[in-house]
C-alpha cells in the first residue's frame, strides 16, 4: 500500500509472490491502473462466472490471480462514479471469487488512502506493507499512509524502502518497523516479509502527533528547498 502512485507496489508484490513457497493467490484491486497480470506476463482474462454467481480466477505459475482489469476490455477502465460505488464493487467482488485453498493472499491496492482501501482493510484484515521511494513528495505520502492505517487500526508489518531508499530514519521518526531496502537492480530482490510480525495501529498519542507533525514540517521544508 501507498498513498502515492509509481513507488513500485506492483513490482515488489510480483517479485515477492515469485519467492513465496506454496499456493499464492494474487488480487489486484487498483481501480486506477490494474496491471499486476501484465507484470506477471499474463494475457487478459474474462472471469468465468460459475454456479452461485462466483468468479473463477485465472491460474498463474504458482497459484491464481483476480484483477479489476479482468472486468473491462483490454486497456479499459472501470467507470464507477464515486467512492461509494467503487467500495461496493470491491466488497461484492471479495465475496464472489472462487479461490482454491491458498497459502498466501497478496493484495495490490490503489495508490490512495481512500474509502475503497479502508473497506479492503476492514473486510480482509490484512498485514500491510507500505512501500516508499526517495524524495520528499513520496515520503509525505508515507506519513499520510501511516496516519491512515493508524486511524483505521490496521495491522502494519512495516515500511520497505524501494529504489535504493534507506527508510530507517523515516521509520524511526514514525515509530514503525523498517523492512529493508530494495536496491535499483535487475532482477528485483525483496526482503523476506514472512519473518516479520505485524502490530495493529491505534490512536496516536500526543507525542506521536508532535513527532509526525515535525516529520511533515521537515518534508515540506525539503519541498520548498527543491522548488
Amino acid at each position: 500500500m501507498s498513498a502515492k502512485g509509481g513507488v513500485g507496489k506492483t513490482t515488489l508484490l510480483t517479485a515477492f509472490a515469485r519467492r513465496l513457497q506454496g499456493h499464492v493467490a494474487l488480487l489486484d484491486l487498483d481501480f486506477s491502473n490494474p496491471v499486476l497480470n501484465i507484470a506477471l506476463g499474463l494475457d487478459h482474462y474474462r472471469p468465468q462466472e460459475i454456479k452461485g454467481g462466483r468468479f473463477l480466477p485465472l491460474a498463474w505459475q504458482k497459484g491464481e490471480i483476480m484483477s479489476l482489469a479482468f472486468f473491462t476490455a483490454p486497456g479499459g477502465i472501470l467507470r464507477q462514479p464515486n467512492s461509494d460505488y467503487r467500495t461496493a464493487f470491491i466488497q461484492d467482488l471479495l465475496t464472489r471469487i472462487a479461490w482454491q485453498t491458498y497459502d498466501w493472499l497478496l493484495v495490490d491496492t490503489a495508490p490512495s488512502i481512500s474509502q475503497e482501501n479502508e473497506a479492503i482493510l476492514k473486510d480482509l484484515d490484512p498485514e500491510v506493507v507500505v512501500v516508499a521511494e526517495p524524495g520528499p513528495l513520496a515520503q509525505e505520502g508515507v506519513v499520510r499512509t501511516i496516519l491512515f492505517l493508524q486511524a483505521v487500526r490496521a495491522k502494519l508489518l512495516g515500511i520497505v524502502g524501494n529504489k535504493g531508499l534507506d527508510a530507517r530514519e523515516l521509520c524511526e521518526e514514525l515509530d514503525v518497523p523498517c523492512l529493508g531496502t530494495v536496491e535499483i537492480e535487475t532482477p528485483v530482490k525483496v526482503p523476506d516479509f514472512t519473518r516479520w510480525t505485524s502490530r495493529r495501529l491505534g490512536d496516536p498519542t500526543w507525542a506521536d502527533k508532535l513527532r509526525r507533525g515535525a516529520v511533515k514540517l521537515g518534508l515540506r521544508a525539503l519541498v520548498e528547498l527543491d522548488g
